[in-house]
């Protein structure tokens, strides 16, 4: 049973573990992994910067 709530792959993400041969290694761990695992990557996609950047970190 699962903690969270069901994540959902994302197309691009399916075809890159397609394309890497991963997919199959993926599917392979408990549900509970996959589904941290989505969640995890999903979080870390950053946005994209602003023409301003204020995106970009502060520097000292």
């Amino acid at each position: 049973m699962l903690k969270r709530s069901r994540a959902v792959m994302p197309a691009s993400l399916r075809r890159e573990f397609d394309a890497t041969g991963l997919l199959q290694a993926f599917n392979e761990r408990p549900p509970d992994q996959r589904n941290d695992y989505l969640h995890w990557i999903t979080r870390s996609v950053s946005p994209k910067p602003s023409a301003s950047g204020s995106t970009r970190c502060w520097r000292s």
